[in-house]
């Protein structure tokens, strides 16, 4: 996950390398993930993705201090169906 300016993806001046985190100048999130499977694209058919994110850990609680929140990235699964 990483931040970005530009909503459409394209790579801006302010585009911040995978791995940092998403700040104020950054006010979009955009993730890229490598595929668990190879997939290869059939001539004349197209298939649908099914997208999942699992949010149970995307936040960080720190109660020991002043109860302090930071954003951990999701679970993001990617799955083709033909």
């Amino acid at each position: 996950m990483n931040g970005t300016d530009a909503i459409d993806g394209t790579v801006t001046a302010n585009e911040e390398p995978a791995g940092d985190p998403v700040d104020g100048d950054t006010p979009y999130i955009k993730f890229r993930v490598e595929l668990g499977t190879p997939f290869t694209l059939k001539p004349g058919k197209m298939p649908n993705v099914q997208v999942a994110f699992n949010l149970t850990n995307a936040v960080q609680f720190d109660d020991q201090a002043a109860c302090l929140i930071w954003p951990n990235a999701p679970a993001v699964s990617i799955t083709f169906v033909e």
